[in-house]
């Protein structure tokens, strides 16, 4: 690869070494590629995608294939490199996004449908507000989805009267308060509350679910 990019010299020295050293293939290097595990194989692609330097790095889906572990240390891998250039991830696996990325396009039929911050985009989907409750007493998942904010409320029994529930919340508005008051006057033993962090797929469904081209 070094050779089709035309380095030679001092200049293909240094760029040979500094991807072995970024992707860690140190241990590989002399290996046939294939030889190596996927997990090395993703590595010694990267190596051979920054030899020249680029300020661009467009990468796809490039921890399809891996186990969990290879991921992680893939992903800390692109975080690296994104220290240092600009680095576009095409990907339909949406946890990798929110482990990875800072910025996020979402498309939709051809038109870019969302663009900004992973965290600000999250946290502005409408299905993105949930507080888990669990609560031993009658009646916890009806009066739960009676409260004013409430979108709706999927429950399961645990034991006896116990129930968890995730109730989804309609806007931004935080309704822990109001169902610590709730359980406080049905006489419920409260055993857990607490907000949960919107999800991407949440963005993504809301985005790109039911939407006509333009």
């Amino acid at each position: 690869m070094a050779r089709l990019r035309a380095l030679r010299g001092p200049a293909r020295r240094s760029g040979l070494d500094e991807a072995i050293a970024a992707t860690g293939v140190e241990e590989v290097f002399h290996r046939p590629i294939g030889e190596l595990s996927k997990g090395f194989r993703q590595r010694a692609g990267l190596a051979a995608a920054i030899l020249h330097r680029p300020d661009l790095l467009v990468l796809d889906e490039p921890t399809e294939g891996l186990d969990p572990n290879q991921r992680v240390e893939i992903r800390r891998l692109i975080g690296q490199l994104g220290r240092e250039r600009t680095v576009i991830l095409s990907t339909h696996i949406l946890p990798e996004v929110q482990f990875t990325c800072s910025r996020l396009l979402i498309i939709n039929r051809g038109r870019i449908v969302a663009d900004g911050p992973v965290d600000d985009l999250v946290s502005r989907a409408k299905d993105g507000g949930r507080i888990s409750v669990e609560a031993a007493g009658a009646g916890v998942a009806d009066r739960l989805g009676a409260l004013p904010g409430v979108r709706g409320v999927e429950a399961r029994p645990i034991e006896g009267n116990r129930i968890r529930a995730t109730v989804t919340v309609a806007g931004t508005e935080d309704l822990r308060p109001q169902v610590f008051e709730l359980a406080k006057a049905a006489g419920w033993t409260l055993f857990e509350l607490h907000q949960e962090a919107g999800s991407l797929e949440d963005l993504f469904r809301e985005l790109t679910t039911d939407q006509e081209p333009a």
